[in-house]
């Protein structure tokens, strides 16, 4: 069986506090933290490379569990932001560490729904190639993609690095998972221009935005909230009876740290009862999109046993994509 061993994070020196970001847009740290449920943020500076925040979690995760070079057979790199577009950031990063052994490296581009992705993915590699280790890294500097005037995204959003440890016969288990996507409503979270300046993008109908806004975030928050607050409730029952697995036998569920307002409005939808914790986690940090869920469950490994629990990850966000997972203890 395949699973979650360790998880290991890392944030940027640079913090911004609630009192300090409202004082920047007329809000005051009551108001902010009303609306967001967010006490201190840490960002990436502009001139930045990101690549050193990976680093720094993937360093803090081999010295917490101490394997060597050689013992990783497969590292994957979440981000829909790289510094660089060749090569990918996974071998950037092995190069970076003079990590000495060769372990298959890859990128994913996926955002906040990311992580059930991936420790689905990597599972079914490990088991399909015979593997025992894999380390998952999330570093997906949203930063870059914010300004000021725009406070439903600026409000919230936070950078951070996670690096997940995943383990054959260590106890635990990744379970079968629930995924989908809705690419007719991608432009309830965008950005509004190509990467590129030079390319078009009349095949998706865009309108033309001032070149400073072209690669900002564009978020509809009203639009997020109701289709989420229908489709997670329904991703995590098709999730559970997946695997047989009734929601009073799940002990911890662990959602996509969205916003504390979102966070509140699924759990009132969740069908879960009053023995099951929803924790919410992102009061330090904020919305580290990819990172969320692996800086939640990893601040809760930390803090206690999981032996034996169930733990249900539900992320969602850029798409519209969607993605729940059973883990076992």
């Amino acid at each position: 069986m395949i699973g979650v061993s360790s998880i290991a994070w890392a944030f940027p020196e640079t913090m911004l506090t609630a009192q300090a970001y409202g004082s920047r847009v007329g809000l005051t740290e009551e108001q902010v933290l009303a609306k967001t449920g967010i006490r201190r943020r840490f960002l990436l500076e502009r001139d930045q490379c990101e690549l050193p925040l990976a680093r720094d979690a993937f360093a803090k995760l081999q010295a917490q569990t101490g394997f060597g070079d050689g013992d990783i057979d497969l590292l994957v790199y979440v981000t829909q932001n790289p510094g660089r577009s060749m090569p990918h950031s996974a071998a950037q990063l092995l190069g970076m560490l003079s990590y000495q052994g060769h372990p298959a490296a890859f990128d994913v581009s996926l955002g906040c729904s990311a992580f059930p992705y991936v420790l689905s993915l990597c599972r079914g590699m490990l088991e399909a190639q015979n593997w025992n280790r894999a380390v998952i890294v999330t570093n997906d500097p949203y930063s870059r993609l914010l300004t000021l005037d725009q406070p439903k995204t600026a409000a919230i959003f936070g950078d951070a690095a996670t690096a997940t440890l995943l383990e054959r016969d260590r106890g635990g288990a990744i379970c079968v998972g629930d995924f989908g996507t809705d690419g007719g409503e991608w432009r309830a979270l965008h950005t509004p221009q190509w990467r590129d300046a030079r390319r078009t993008s009349h095949l998706l109908d865009d309108t033309p935005v001032p070149e400073a806004d072209a690669h900002s975030v564009r978020m509809n928050g009203a639009k997020l909230a109701s289709y989420f607050s229908k489709r997670v409730p329904e991703s995590m029952t098709k999730c559970l009876a997946s695997n047989g697995v009734q929601p009073s036998d799940v002990d911890i569920v662990v959602l996509h740290q969205a916003s504390r307002p979102m966070l509140e409005l699924l759990i009132e939808r969740l069908p879960f009862g009053v023995n099951t914790e929803v924790p919410v986690l992102l009061q330090d940090g904020g919305n580290t999109t990819s990172s969320s869920i692996p800086l939640a469950l990893g601040r809760i490994m930390q803090e206690r046993a999981l032996a034996g629990r169930k733990v249900l990850l539900t992320g969602f966000g850029v798409g519209l994509s969607w993605g729940s997972l059973l883990l076992e203890f």
